[in-house]
């Protein structure tokens, strides 16, 4: 009796060992899968390293009109899907787009939600920013075209890089469609939000006193340095008439 319940709880571990190693399998197989299949939609290539038992690891790059995004899996034990790509013309801007809302007792308490203009992406997402302005014209109507297309994705922008995290139930992408889109949508933030802003770069005037210093060096100069009574006297009187005709343009 002992020796038939012995080979029965053997039978019942080994069918439950079992079971998990098929699960995992399967489930490492559909994630290869949609990253494949989204790797192809875009014009990407998947790396797949297969390591002992379930150990995978998965990465891809994908080219989208020259704005190069990497997808990969980070967090260690518990992973999930992280996809960047560099944004070299955000300059200073810091963004961080989010599905939800935040409540009247948050923005009693704060908490910032920048009302982009679009009424429907306005009610989905919460936008936080460093510049309101900016960010308006970043996130032109392709970019929130292509980011509304996201489900459960949170998109940054921060040092000149956009970053999207997301994924399944457990944190891994293995849907390819949600997976393209994404891919999508951080070449759209990180590139085509660049076209409706405009950078002004404008050289700062020099200081008053620092042209009024310059003129009286000027004049010292070709005074060749002397210092005789006239010179000395003409010197001052010199600077006013150089420098006042600069105060009354001012």
């Amino acid at each position: 009796m002992d020796v038939i319940l012995l080979l029965v709880g053997l039978v019942t571990v080994g069918a439950l060992i079992l079971g998990v190693f098929h699960w995992v399998r399967r489930q490492r197989e559909s994630m290869e899968e949609a990253w494949t299949e989204a790797a192809r939609a875009v014009g990407g290539t998947v790396d797949i390293r297969t390591g002992f038992l379930a150990g995978t690891g998965i990465g891809m790059r994908a080219n989208l009109e020259g704005t190069e995004v990497v997808i990969g899996l980070v967090g260690g034990r518990f992973n999930h899907t992280q996809l960047s790509a560099p944004a070299p013309d955000a300059g200073d801007l810091s963004l961080s787009i989010r599905r939800g809302r935040v409540s009247s007792v948050g923005r009693a308490l704060g908490f910032q939600d920048v009302e982009i203009g679009d009424p429907a992406f306005d009610e989905a997402f919460v936008v936080t920013t460093n510049n309101e302005s900016l960010a308006r014209s970043w996130l032109t109507p392709e970019v929130r075209q292509q980011v509304s297309r996201v489900p459960s994705y949170t998109f940054s922008l921060a040092h000149g890089e956009v970053a999207a995290v997301g994924g399944g139930y457990d944190g891994i992408e293995r849907d390819s469609k949600v997976l393209e889109a994404a891919i999508r949508a951080v070449a759209a933030v990180a590139s085509r939000g660049r076209a409706g802003v405009q950078w002004r770069t404008e050289p700062a005037p020099p200081p008053r006193r620092q042209v009024c210093r310059r003129h009286v060096c000027s004049i010292a100069v070709l005074m060749n340095g002397r210092t005789e009574p006239l010179y000395a006297a003409a010197l001052p009187l010199a600077t006013m008439v150089l420098y006042l005709p600069q105060r009354q343009a001012v």
